[in-house]
């Protein structure tokens, strides 16, 4: 296995999935590429001044900063972060899409449960995930 590849959003269900992540890369002995995605149409819909485009990249890897060192003693894999942008109309799940099929033998994303069932469903980037990834996808509840 090359890489595995994770999503994360900062929130407590993308750390679940991290933590997998680093757990399955200490078995197969390979990477862990964690991905934040900026989607800079969610950004501009949820306030009236956009920041600037260094102002978001510097909050997005302060988010990856964080849920890695929120990780403990991880020395033993060897961890990439990196900020990507999302560039078409499928947004976070596009860009994970592209990230698994640069590099990736396994995709991994956490997701709410947050639907009409709570816990019972899953969300748009799993979905479009399971639906689209030329590898393996594993999603953490």
């Amino acid at each position: 296995m090359s890489k595995v590849i994770v999503g994360t959003d900062g929130s407590e269900c993308s750390q679940r999935a991290l933590r997998w992540a680093v757990a399955e890369a200490r078995l197969r002995a390979c990477p862990v590429h964690v991905v934040y995605a900026v989607d800079w149409r969610a950004l501009n819909e949820a306030i009236f001044i956009s920041p600037s485009q260094k102002e978001v990249d510097e909050e997005a890897q302060s988010v990856l900063d964080r849920v890695v060192g929120e990780l403990g003693d991880v020395s033993d894999v060897a961890l990439e972060t990196r900020v990507m942008h999302v560039t078409d109309r499928h947004g976070p799940s596009a860009v994970m899409l592209d990230a698994a099929d640069e590099e990736g033998d396994i995709v991994v994303v956490g997701t709410r449960g947050s639907g009409a069932v709570k816990g019972a469903l899953i969300g748009s980037i799993s979905h479009r995930l399971l639906h689209f990834a030329h590898c393996p996808v594993v999603v953490i509840p």
